[in-house]
């Protein structure tokens, strides 16, 4: 009988002089280089702790898979040079001298680690077909879910228990104990680690992780919070046509606070779907700020822009009481256009002002004329025959102040304009994007930005949705 373990790694996997190596992929392969001189300072405490623990229960461990990441060169040089190749072969060597172990396999993650939904399926296929996770007269086959990439442990946990079924013996390190929690010795262990994995995919709002987690059938608690957490991912994906199938479902089968919530994720759908321009800038401002949880700056980014154009013509549909959307028939911007030639005092402030030293283009609800527009507003508010546009000199000083914040966003059009989403490759972090900024929290600012049209940001739909599946499935807040 055999006796298989799978392991990816990650950077707490090989310490040197009990350190963690970075950036992984340029030391591992600097290590590799001198490996004979500096072999007696590197350890694998998290998976010596593993093999040691598999040793003592099955006497003996005929392959281990070590799974790396080595993602193509076309990734972003901070992701890419955190990958484990290097860490993969030295590991391999160690162990051979230090446990005795000859049979190791080195498989490659060549794709980003990170995304659970390619780690499914990724996982799915290669345990499936590559012949290193194939073993003749195999008893057990161990995994550990601690050190490596939390997406690619989550993927192979459950698909290792999915393909080997009884044979799968999911192993967790404590990070209190430094002892090995085997995961099969009770239901309740497997689901800690699954809750633990939840209520950190419910602080990144990423329901993808979440789903795959949750039973999609029957009628418990816990496959409303599957539908819930469905809901919720295509919502972010602005998919509200599969969101409103989902929660109609889920609301068929709801009852009590549960049947008030599906009702209220209903009705919330429903300006969205309608084109209101106002609760398409609120979803926005919720799904930009989920990006930025997420760490995605690049697109992070783009939804700044987006959301900066949308609350100008949101604030000029609304003072203007005109479209600035494409005409049907006409596929030009024939209302707002008419409405320009209608009032003369805006059209002459239109004309006399210069775009980075070119006359203004107000024929199109671009962000510099939508920008002016509003701005004429603040310091001239006429409408052509002499009455002011706007009475309310208090909604005036909001134009001036989402204006002067609008100003400092124009701090990142380089940024943006070098990046993946426009003309270039540039990468973008959380350091370059506040270093181009100029001072200030900007995701402060955004929100100021949506307060002040009346963007309420205590209780998007999505932290509904996570207060309801941390009381259902009783996560810590």
């Amino acid at each position: 009988m055999s006796v298989i373990f799978l392991t990816t790694i990650g950077g707490r996997d090989l310490l040197l002089d009990g350190k963690e190596i970075k950036p992984a992929r340029i030391k591992g392969q600097q290590i590799l280089t001198d490996f004979d001189n500096l072999a007696i300072k590197l350890t694998t405490p998290i998976l010596e702790v593993a093999i040691d623990f598999i040793l003592r229960h099955s006497s003996t461990i005929d392959r281990i898979v070590l799974i790396a990441t080595d993602q193509p060169e076309t990734e972003l040089p901070r992701y890419r040079d955190n990958d484990t190749i290097a860490f993969a072969e030295i590991i391999r060597r160690l162990l051979i001298k230090r446990k005795g172990i000859k049979d190791f396999r080195i498989v490659y993650i060549r794709q980003n680690p990170s995304n659970v939904d390619d780690m499914f399926d990724f996982f799915k296929e290669i345990l499936s077909r590559n012949k290193a996770f194939k073993i003749d007269a195999l008893e057990r086959c161990y995994s550990l879910t601690t050190g490596g990439v939390p997406g690619a442990n989550t993927a192979l946990l459950m698909q290792s228990i999915e393909h080997y079924r009884e044979k799968s013996f999911p192993l967790y390190v404590s990070e209190k104990t430094g002892h090995i929690v085997p995961l099969r010795i009770g239901n309740q262990m497997l689901r800690s680690f699954r809750d633990e994995t939840i209520s950190k995919s419910l602080a990144r709002y990423d329901y993808s992780a979440i789903v795959t987690l949750l039973p999609g059938q029957g009628d418990s608690g816990e496959r409303f919070c599957y539908d819930l957490a469905d809901y919720a991912k295509h919502r972010l994906y602005f998919d509200t046509d599969r969101a409103l199938s989902i929660i109609e479902e889920t609301l068929g089968r709801a009852s009590g606070q549960d049947r008030q919530l599906c009702e209220s994720l209903l009705k919330d759908l429903d300006p969205l779907r309608n084109g209101e321009r106002l609760a398409l800038v609120r979803e926005l401002f919720y799904n930009l700020r989920v990006k930025l949880i997420r760490e995605e700056y690049v697109d992070f980014l783009g939804r700044v822009f987006r959301f900066q154009e949308d609350v100008l013509r949101y604030i000029v549909e609304k003072e203007y009481k005109v479209t600035t959307n494409l005409g049907k028939k006409e596929h030009r911007y024939v209302e707002f256009v008419t409405e320009i030639d209608r009032n003369d005092s805006l059209k002459n402030y239109l004309v006399g002002t210069r775009y980075q030293g070119k006359p203004l283009n107000h024929e199109e609800p671009t962000i510099p004329c939508l920008t002016s527009m509003i701005r004429f507003l603040t310091d001239i508010n006429d409408d052509g025959r002499g009455n002011r546009m706007v009475d309310d000199e208090s909604q005036i000083e909001k134009y001036r102040k989402i204006l002067e914040i609008f100003e400092k966003v124009r701090n990142l059009s380089q940024l943006r304009n070098k990046s993946i989403i426009a003309h270039g490759y540039s990468g973008v972090s959380k350091e370059i994007m506040k270093k181009e900024y100029g001072g200030g929290d900007i995701i402060a600012d955004l929100r100021e930005v949506a307060m002040l049209i009346g963007i309420d940001d205590d209780d998007s739909p999505f932290d509904l949705v996570n207060r309801r599946i941390k009381e259902m499935l009783h996560l810590e807040s």
